[in-house]
């Protein structure tokens, strides 16, 4: 059987096709909704936020939150802002215009350890205050130091069993001595400072892969430990330091030959850390533990929707305190 093509059929099924085709789309157009988008749910907020420090001055930061959109802002509020310390008034502001941009508050006021603080903002239609927060000193520390190739650095802390609070770490090793040119062996400088950071490279059970964007920079603190992780209220934290039985070590110039970076020797006269100890209140660990796991976006905190820790009864934000410690452990002299 032999078959003959036929340009007359072939016309007659493309003409059928397309007329199948045709009544499929207006059959289909019939189920075809707008999608209607619903009405912003933003709801206007005050931020508050103050990180006490002892013998620092309070500082408040307060805005209006912020929206999805542009125009998710708040309307301007007339407010009287007060201080308080051991629930007695310490200082009041009259009269400060609030908006969605921050502005902030100084107290003139230096904050003291083992006192009570708290702020209240006082609108024409309601209050907002903030919960009662406590600024505690460190414990001083017990240090240990170990020498040789491997060496570590012991910090120890003892904690007050009846305060919870968490404790965060900055560590920099220090080399100071003679900064050679590796190539055209000459002196650069006869006194150079060389500084490393130390990180997760150094000490991988020490954690600095937590980033904080509260103010709108990375900080170099390490992830916080909350002491109700200590046996006994004491724990230790190991630092190694790496003391090598040679005093010269490579500095990167910065510069590169035949695509490989140029190093400087640095022979050492003098090799030390610095350790910071933050102790910071309870409060301020529980916000900086949601603000990890929410990654809060934008470079701001308290956007809308927010599921961060909020500590501020009526409004939005933290009122939470920290003391700091420094120590240094001398590798070299």
């Amino acid at each position: 059987m032999k078959w003959v093509f036929c340009p007359l059929y072939l016309t007659l099924v493309m003409k059928f096709l397309f007329k199948s085709y045709i009544i499929i789309l207006i059959t289909l157009s019939s189920c075809i909704k707008e999608l209607e988008i619903e009405n912003s749910t933003y709801k206007q907020k005050v931020v508050l936020w103050a990180v006490l420090d002892i013998d620092s001055n309070i500082n408040l930061k307060i805005s209006g939150n912020k929206g999805i959109n542009l125009n998710d802002t708040l309307d301007e509020k007339i407010a009287d802002i007060s201080l308080f310390e051991d629930n007695v008034l310490l200082k009041k502001i009259w009269g400060e215009k609030i908006t969605g941009t921050m502005k902030i508050i100084n107290f003139n006021v230096l904050a003291k350890a083992n006192k009570n603080y708290m702020i209240e903002v006082n609108f024409a239609d309601k209050n907002i205050i903030s919960q009662i927060t406590t600024i505690n000193k460190i414990i001083k520390p017990e240090l240990e130091f170990s020498k040789g190739e491997g060496a570590q650095f012991k910090y120890t802390i003892t904690d007050d069993p009846l305060i919870k609070d968490a404790y965060r770490f900055d560590l920099k090793k220090y080399y100071i001595g003679v900064l050679y040119d590796s190539m055209l062996n000459k002196v650069i400088d006869s006194n150079y400072t060389f500084i490393k950071k130390y990180d997760k490279f150094d000490e991988p059970s020490i954690n600095y892969n937590f980033i904080s964007f509260y103010e709108n920079n990375i900080q170099h603190y390490t992830f916080p430990v909350s002491d109700q992780l200590f046996s006994g209220k004491s724990k230790s934290f190991l630092f190694l330091l790496s003391n090598p039985i040679s005093n010269t070590i490579f500095v990167p110039s910065g510069t590169y030959a035949n695509g490989q970076p140029i190093r400087n020797v640095l022979v050492c006269k003098k090799r030390y850390a610095v350790v910071k100890c933050l102790k910071i209140s309870n409060e301020y660990y529980q916000f900086l533990i949601t603000e990890n796991k929410n990654n809060a976006i934008l470079g701001t905190s308290y956007y809308n929707p927010v599921n961060l820790y909020s500590n501020i009864n009526g409004g939005l934000g933290l009122m939470c305190s920290q003391s700091q410690r420094t120590d240094t452990v001398w590798v070299l002299k």
